[in-house]
């Protein structure tokens, strides 16, 4: 004698054998049962439930009217154009108030629950709803698949109590010879109510978030040993994370010791597979160990947000890093310095960066490593900067600076460093350094060849070279030769004029003289 499970509910519990069975059954508010003659819909207290309805009289309505009873039995309204369930679904019924009161005991492991979650999430067309409240659970599920949604109502807190890692969304390492594998279109949470992860000092990483693209994850971190956030690989998505000391301490005390780290995806060349054109916008780390490390970039764009507090190190933009840009970030109360570069074409802009640095060769507010390159910096407020050799092509605009009387902008060591500044106010001091808007022309003798005339730049700001007229030897065209400023030749054959940074020089071979005009 089958007993029809409510959906809503999904209990889920074994079939009763028989009608004496059914009548004699008490089951959970708004359960449907099905006997053999009659339908009942259970209410906690009555046995066998409250009759609805002769079986006969629905089947004939049905057979005329409707769809299949069994149909209106396994869908419910909202599945119509979407097939949508509750995590609760999932769980027995008895455990439904505590995991809602958030007293749910940690020995009760919900796996299995989530792994059915994960599995119903992954079907096409399908959205699984998570209700608030506690859940652990041991094992993460992996939840990468095209088009998931997770929708969060409330406050959702995922407590781990494994050894892992605590939230997993993997599309899967890259295997030679084969196409790369992806997800697109995941949602999980939103900004305003994020699935929260709880992990202990026994939980590896909080997230591990690997090739997901075209996505919006939102996730708040309270506690983890290793990584807060993990993303390997991933194009065009959206990462609205949280991991914060500010929201009522970390978890068990497990202090993560990064905040966020983005990578290559395993199983790709050196070179391949960065995290690409990915977007943080307001991103909040604080009191983490390290704020983070960006190992890999194609291209990655954080807006507004605080990485401060950090007991260790702020940001790491390390060698291989492209193209990461920070806008309107505060950076403040880190140990060691803010931000760390070793990265290609990295800009900051409109970002604060307070870090006192006792040691300028080792520390800073914003540190230029030797692999450092074309560093933009514009309209931030930093109190100090300091490019080690080898630093190269770094330029300010708009910098204010020196907040703190302990400031400055330094290079240690190397001739290879310099920086191009503009426009730059040191605050303590109330003074304004920049580089005049002027016009000049060189003099330059009749003649220069075979050796070139060199004009070398020696102010502290880019300047632009313009040539007019001039020849070569029996007429023909003029030679050009560029220096670096680490000393090294090279012929050119510029269009018009040449942009030289601090520190890099022009030579002109000629036997008529041009005109050369410098311009700041």
């Amino acid at each position: 004698m089958a007993r029809q499970p409510r959906q809503l509910a999904g209990i889920g519990a074994s079939d009763l054998p028989n009608q004496a069975a059914v009548d004699a059954y008490k089951g959970p508010p708004r359960e449907i049962v099905v006997g053999t003659e009659t339908i009942h819909i259970q209410d906690g207290q009555t046995p066998g439930g409250i009759p609805l309805a002769r079986r006969s009289d629905v089947a004939v309505k049905v057979d005329k009217t409707l769809p299949s009873l069994a149909y209106l039995l396994s869908r419910p309204t909202e599945g119509k154009i979407r097939e949508r369930r509750t995590l609760l679904d999932f769980i027995p019924w008895q455990q439904h108030d505590q995991i809602r009161a958030g007293t749910i005991a940690e020995t009760v492991d919900l796996k299995d629950s989530m792994a059915l979650a994960a599995t119903f999430a992954k079907q096409p067309f399908c959205e699984l709803v998570i209700p608030g409240g506690v859940y652990p659970y041991s094992v993460s599920p992996n939840w990468a698949a095209d088009h998931v949604r997770i929708i969060t109502e409330g406050n959702v807190r995922f407590r781990y109590t494994g050894t892992e890692d605590a939230f997993i969304c993997d599309s899967g390492p890259a295997v030679p010879g084969q196409d790369a594998p992806h997800v697109f279109g995941m949602q999980i949470g939103s900004p305003g109510s994020p699935i929260i992860i709880e992990g202990s000092s026994s939980t590896r990483n909080a997230t591990f978030l690997r090739a997901l693209n075209h996505s919006d994850i939102s996730l708040n971190v309270r506690g983890c040993r290793e990584i807060a956030f993990y993303i390997e690989f991933g194009v065009c998505s959206v990462f609205h994370l949280r991991a914060s000391v500010n929201d009522g301490g970390w978890f068990k005390g497990a202090r993560p010791a990064l905040g966020l780290v983005t990578q290559r995806r395993t199983g790709d060349a050196t070179d391949a597979s960065p995290p690409s054109f990915l977007v943080f916008p307001n991103p909040v780390i604080e009191g983490v160990k390290k704020a983070g490390e960006i190992r890999s970039a194609g291209k990655l764009f954080f807006f507004h947000g605080t990485m401060e507090a950090c007991t260790e190190h702020g940001l790491e933009i390390m060698r291989g890093a492209d193209n990461v840009y920070i806008h309107g970030t505060d950076f403040e109360v880190n140990a060691d310095y803010d931000i760390y570069d070793n990265g290609n074409d990295t800009q900051l802009v409109s970002i604060q960066a307070l870090a006192q640095a006792p040691d300028k060769s080792l520390t800073s507010g914003v540190l230029l490593g030797a692999f450092s390159n074309n560093m933009k910096i514009r309209d931030s407020q930093i109190n100090n900067i300091t490019a080690l050799s080898g630093a190269k092509n770094a330029v300010t605009d708009g910098l204010r600076y020196n907040m703190f009387g302990n400031g400055g902008i330094y290079e240690v060591g190397g001739a290879n460093t310099v920086f191009a500044i503009r426009n730059a106010y040191d605050i303590a001091n109330d003074k304004t350094y920049d580089a005049t808007p002027s016009r000049t022309v060189l003099t330059l003798p009749n003649s220069a060849s075979p050796d070139p005339y060199m004009y070398t730049n020696t102010l502290r700001c880019p300047v632009t070279v313009t040539v007019v007229g001039g020849a070569g030897s029996g007429g023909g065209p003029m030679g050009y030769v560029f220096k670096s400023r680490s000393g090294v030749l090279a012929e050119i054959n510029p269009t018009g004029f040449v942009r030289l940074q601090p520190g890099e020089s022009l030579g002109f071979i000629y036997t008529t003289k041009p005109i050369v005009t410098v311009l700041t």
